[in-house]
C-alpha cells in the first residue's frame, strides 16, 4: 500500500507542475495507523477536504492543506503561487478546488489498476473545518498516507490518503489479484539486439534416482 500511494504522489507532483507550471518535488511519503479520533484530531481547524464514499458507508478521505490550496488558487488565476493568509475562499475559488480535486482522486484507480469498484464512488468536497463521518467508531483504526511536497522554492506542504482500515485490506485483497501489465521501459533498435548476445543454458530433462 505505501508503494501503491508513492505512485500516487508522483502522478500528484506531475499533475500539479503542470497545471501550475511550478517545479513540485516529493519530499516524503508516510504510512501511519491511528484510531479515527486522533486522526480527526490531527487535521487542523482549516483543511480542503474530498470525501470518497463507497457503497458500504466507508469513506476515503483526501486532504490539502489550506496554505496549499492558497497558493494553487492564486497561481490558477494568474499570481506568483503565493499563500495570502485568507480565512475562506469565495464561490469561484471553491469551485476552483473542487475541481482540482475531483482530478486529483480520478489518479486513484490508475495506481490500484482499476481492482476495485471506483466507479461506484460518491464524491463530496469541503472548504474549512473538517466534517467527519459519523458512520466511523473513535476507536477505529485508519490507515494515513502522508505526502510533503514542495513547491519551488516554497515551503513544504502536506496531502494525505486516509482510509478506513477494513476498506484498505479489500482493496489490497484486490489489488493483489489483479492483472499486471508487463511493459519494457527500454526501447532498442534491431541492430543492437542482435549485437548483443545473451548466455542461455538448455536443460534437456531431468530425472530421480536412487542413493
Amino acid at each position: 500500500a505505501h508503494y501503491v500511494h508513492y505512485r500516487l504522489a508522483e502522478l500528484i507532483c506531475t499533475k500539479i507542475s503542470k497545471d501550475m507550471d511550478i517545479k513540485v518535488e516529493i519530499h516524503s511519503v508516510s504510512a501511519s495507523q491511528m484510531t479515527y479520533g486522533h486522526f480527526v484530531q490531527s487535521v487542523g481547524d482549516q483543511v480542503i477536504q474530498a470525501d470518497l464514499m463507497a457503497p458500504s458507508g466507508d469513506r476515503i478521505n483526501v486532504l490539502i492543506d489550506w496554505p496549499l490550496a492558497e497558493q494553487i488558487i492564486d497561481r490558477l488565476t494568474g499570481g506568483a503561487g503565493a499563500a495570502t493568509g485568507s480565512d475562506e475562499f469565495s464561490v469561484i475559488e471553491a469551485g476552483i478546488l473542487e475541481t482540482q480535486m475531483e482530478e486529483l482522486v480520478t489518479l486513484l484507480p490508475k495506481v490500484w489498476l482499476h481492482s476495485w469498484e471506483f466507479d461506484k464512488l460518491k464524491f463530496e468536497f469541503h472548504a474549512g473545518t473538517y466534517h467527519p463521518s459519523r458512520k466511523v467508531s473513535a476507536r477505529e483504526a485508519y490507515i494515513v498516507f502522508e505526502y510533503q511536497l514542495l513547491l519551488g522554492q516554497g515551503s513544504i506542504h502536506r496531502i494525505s490518503w486516509a482510509y478506513p482500515n477494513s476498506l484498505i485490506r479489500a482493496m489490497l485483497s484486490n489489488y493483489e489479484i489483479a492483472t499486471r501489465r508487463i511493459t519494457p521501459s527500454i526501447s532498442l533498435d534491431e541492430a543492437t539486439l542482435n549485437r548483443n548476445k545473451i548466455q542461455a543454458k538448455v536443460i534437456l530433462g531431468n530425472a530421480q534416482i536412487a542413493m
